[in-house]
């Protein structure tokens, strides 16, 4: 007689390659924000070359805004917040999208500031909390980096909605509309105190506002990775 096959175990459930993801998500929220962040930073340029392309880029900007969802989702209230504001970035960016009307696009700009600046701060907070490092803390704090950028470029991007010619951009009409790719990487050059882009402040404010976010990367840089650093030295001491 054939023997009846084994019963199946409850505790180690068969996993689908699906599952076996979502569980690795669980334990390594920052680092998958981290790849989503990297990815959209890289897919970014290919998608700004002309208008029908530009719509794309809201698509890459939704995957980022949910993947930063998911880092909140320990904290309800936080969950609720983060999903207001990027359910709004949403609505804003398929009305303007479907219409092309002016206040659509003003609110698709601007609702994407404060949810950029929400994530974080929230992201930041839950880093420094941390008692023990390990590599998914580590690319919660280079994810943080990145979402600084992310954000003053989104907050160029507002001024320039505010103040018109605020910044001068090489090669495009001053009555054209801006996008997220025509300050995203002057806002990281300056981030990073690099410089040299095709895009410069043209007003005093402007400028200040610039200072203010070298000042931001350069504070990042020197106390978040000393923390951590810190943090390792004081973990090897007996």
């Amino acid at each position: 007689m054939t023997s009846l096959s084994e019963p199946i175990n409850p505790e180690k459930p068969q996993k689908t390659g699906f599952s076996a993801f979502l569980e690795w998500r669980d334990h390594n929220k920052y680092t998958s924000n981290l790849i989503a962040i990297v990815l959209f930073l890289i897919l970014l340029p290919l998608f700004s070359g002309h208008i029908a392309s530009q719509y794309l880029v809201y698509v890459l900007i939704i995957l980022v805004l949910m993947s930063a969802i998911f880092t909140l989702s320990g904290n309800r209230l936080h969950l609720i917040i983060g999903s207001f504001f990027a359910a709004l970035s949403i609505v804003f960016n398929i009305l303007f999208f479907l219409t092309g009307e002016a206040p659509y696009y003003q609110a698709s700009v601007i609702v994407p500031l404060f949810f950029f600046g929400f994530v974080t701060l929230i992201i930041f907070s839950g880093i420094i909390r941390e008692r023990k490092i390990n590599f998914d803390i580590i690319a919660g704090a280079i994810s943080v980096y990145f979402l600084i950028g992310i954000t003053w470029a989104y907050g160029i991007l507002v001024l320039e909605l505010l103040v018109p010619n605020s910044f001068t951009l090489g090669g495009i009409d001053p009555n054209q509309l801006r996008y997220l790719p025509d300050f995203i990487s002057y806002s990281f050059s300056f981030l990073t105190t690099t410089g040299n882009f095709d895009v410069s402040a043209a007003t005093p404010f402007a400028r200040m506002i610039m200072m203010f976010e070298m000042i931001t990367g350069t504070l990042y840089i020197a106390i978040l990775i000393s923390w951590l650093v810190g943090k390792f030295i004081s973990r090897e001491k007996p």
